[in-house]
């Protein structure tokens, strides 16, 4: 999509159109306590966490209007989050994925909001990625090691070397929208370029004089 999304408190989150100018939208509810949101890849949905002290949920609400969507999770007593320890959240277009602090990561239906699944990883995720199409997942672990990239089902399909400069500068890691590939930080100096479906490195890009 062409929208940009950032957090402001009490619930308001500000839209910035690349083709225009930013606006602000309240999300309905006032949900002060939104710790961690996505935006869905055609800028029609926020995805967040919001509840109290001792457990988060999973929301969803209209960019348009800033209304919650009625009756999105069907999974109620599920959490994966809580205000002091938030947990990540990114969107595909027909799926979710949420990751607790402690490393519990679980799939959902971007429409339906119901749980198809999850797995541990056993060990503290630093960030989490899923492509558009929903198929493919990259994890980041929060100490240092080799980025994992896997299938929904939590099985490891490759790892990636760590292309962090120390323990403390996380690797900045997206899926293009095409899906199809993956572009990671180069230890801070350049790009490189993998296959999304086995992790195969394809090219490096690296600037003019590195």
């Amino acid at each position: 999509g062409s929208l940009l999304a950032a957090p402001f408190e009490q619930g308001i989150v500000a839209l910035f159109d690349a083709r225009d100018t930013g606006r602000e939208v309240t999300l309905e509810g006032n949900p002060d306590s939104l710790q961690v949101f996505a935006l869905s890849p055609d800028s029609r949905f926020v995805f967040g966490s919001i509840g109290d002290a001792v457990r988060a949920h999973l929301a969803k609400w209209d960019t348009a209007t800033g209304r919650r969507v009625p009756d999105f999770l069907k999974d109620p007593d599920h959490t994966f989050a809580r205000r002091d320890a938030p947990g990540l959240i990114a969107a595909g277009t027909h799926r979710l994925v949420t990751a607790s602090p402690l490393g519990r990561v679980d799939i959902w239906g971007a429409t339906s909001g119901r749980r198809f699944g999850g797995f541990e990883t056993g060990k503290r995720i630093a960030d989490i990625r899923i492509n558009a199409d929903g198929t493919r997942l990259l994890i980041v672990p929060s100490q240092t090691g080799r980025l994992e990239l896997r299938d929904l089902e939590g099985r490891m399909l490759a790892e990636l070397p760590d292309v962090r400069r120390n323990a403390f500068a996380t690797a900045d890691a997206q899926f293009p929208a095409d899906g199809r590939t993956l572009v990671v930080t180069d230890r801070g100096i350049g790009l490189a370029l993998y296959d999304a479906q086995r992790g195969r490195r394809l090219r490096a890009i690296v600037p003019a004089g590195q």
